[in-house]
C-alpha cells in the first residue's frame, strides 16, 4: 500500500443509553501513510493513541474505520487491539507480546481494504470509560508481502 491515508479514525459507539454514534476523530491533516491496514513487508504492525479529549464521549465501541486513498492488492489477516492507557503519546517500548498485554482482541479476521472508508465490526465490542485509547494492528499476510514493491500493498 503505497499510501494509506488515515484522514479520520472513526469509532462507532453504542452509547450507554443504547443508541449508536459515530464519532471521527482528526481532521485529515495527518498525511499518508501504509499503516494500519498495510501487507507491504508480510508482517506489519502499528500502534496509535487517542486521546478522551478527541473521542469525548465514552460508551461500547462496535467498530472503527480508516480512510485509504488506495485499496486493493489481496486479502490479509488481520487483529485488531483496543486498550486504555494514561499515555499522551505512543512510546515503542518492548516486543509486540509486551505491547498487546493487557489489550482486548477485538477483531481477527481477513479482508482486503478498500478505496475510500474502511470500516471494521469488531467481533468483540470494546468498553470505553474515560483515558486515551491505545488501538494496535497486526496485519499478518506472510512472508514479504505481496510483491506490491515499492507500492506496497493498498
Amino acid at each position: 500500500m503505497k499510501k494509506f491515508t488515515i484522514l479520520f479514525f472513526t469509532i462507532m459507539m453504542t452509547a450507554w443509553q443504547g443508541t449508536a454514534q459515530v464519532v471521527t476523530v482528526g481532521n485529515g491533516s495527518g498525511g499518508t501513510q501504509i499503516y494500519p491496514l498495510g501487507n507491504y513487508y508480510g508482517y506489519e504492525r502499528s500502534a496509535s493513541i487517542y486521546h478522551a479529549s478527541e473521542i469525548n464521549q465514552r460508551g461500547v465501541i462496535t467498530s472503527v474505520a480508516w480512510y485509504a486513498e488506495i485499496g486493493g492488492k489481496g486479502s490479509r489477516p488481520i487483529k485488531i487491539y483496543l486498550k486504555e492507557t494514561t499515555l499522551d503519546r505512543y512510546t515503542d517500548t518492548g516486543t509486540w507480546s509486551e505491547q498487546i498485554s493487557g489489550a482486548t482482541l477485538v477483531f481477527d479476521a481477513s479482508l482486503t481494504p478498500v478505496e475510500g472508508w474502511n470500516t471494521i465490526t469488531l467481533s468483540t465490542p470494546f468498553v470505553f470509560n474515560a483515558d486515551n485509547l491505545e488501538v494496535l494492528v497486526e496485519a499478518n499476510y506472510g512472508g514479504t508481502g505481496n510483491g506490491g514493491g515499492t507500492d506496497g500493498n493498498r
